[in-house]
């Protein structure tokens, strides 16, 4: 019952962000960072080069992230960026 009591006490917590977040760039450039940068490499599903020579870059990623199909069927996940940078 005290646990109700001090429950009941507490203020309510804010859980939506202004509408103004929503459509600011800096904000977004922001999210892709970490989001997209700071995490796992993912480029696509397998699907996405069904044929041998296929390939399938990131949109998300300015194109920098690919995924290729080689000729024994083999999926491959790359950088699209030159090694020296």
């Amino acid at each position: 019952m005290s646990e109700l009591a001090g429950a009941s006490r507490q203020s309510s917590a804010v859980s939506q962000l202004p509408v103004s977040v929503y459509f600011d760039e800096r904000i977004l450039e922001l999210e892709k960072i970490r989001l997209f940068d700071a995490g796992p490499g993912y480029a696509g599903h397998a699907l996405m080069a069904p044929g041998p020579g296929d390939y399938r870059s990131s949109e998300w990623s300015h194109h920098s992230r690919l995924i290729y199909k080689d000729g024994q069927g083999q999926h491959w996940f790359m950088f699209n960026i030159c090694r020296h940078r």
